[in-house]
């Protein structure tokens, strides 16, 4: 399904009125993004703000949560609701868009995985990305050494 029409069918759907009074921190973060995104597309030379660069990307990441979450509840009204969805129906109900049963089992999975988009503050600050091997032994995952 095409955004535009993704769109026009939730308008159909969901009263104006109740859009409007809809005072989520998502809502807000969603505007605010927008805006920007305007301000930077009409003034290619945009100059941020002290702490404003920081404030947008915390924006970015509140978006991101709040996809998942809304996500996972439209997948958990769909599977466990009252509509009691097998997960080829589910991803049949989603138009397709995920590929079917596992993918949909998949996708759920990670939705509600503990460490979901969880990040350890050495990662934060640019360390090497390193995976430990059944053996003990640790691969740099940074390196672009060919063997």
């Amino acid at each position: 399904m095409e955004i535009r029409e993704a769109l026009e069918l939730l308008g159909r759907e969901f009263p104006a009125e109740e859009i409007e009074h809809s005072d989520t921190i998502a809502k807000h973060s969603a505007d605010y993004l927008d805006v920007f995104h305007k301000r930077v597309n009409n003034d290619k030379d945009y100059e941020f703000t002290n702490g404003e660069a920081a404030a947008l990307f915390r924006m970015c990441e509140e978006m991101r949560a709040a996809a998942d979450s809304y996500e996972r509840d439209l997948l958990r009204a769909l599977k466990w609701g009252a509509e009691g969805m097998t997960w080829e129906q589910v991803a049949e109900a989603v138009d397709g868009q995920l590929g079917g049963r596992q993918a949909m089992q998949k996708r759920w999975t990670r939705l509600t995985a503990a460490t979901r988009r969880t990040t350890t503050g050495d990662m934060r600050r640019g360390a090497a990305q390193t995976s430990r091997r059944h053996d003990g032994s640790v691969d740099d995952t940074t390196t672009t050494e060919w063997s």
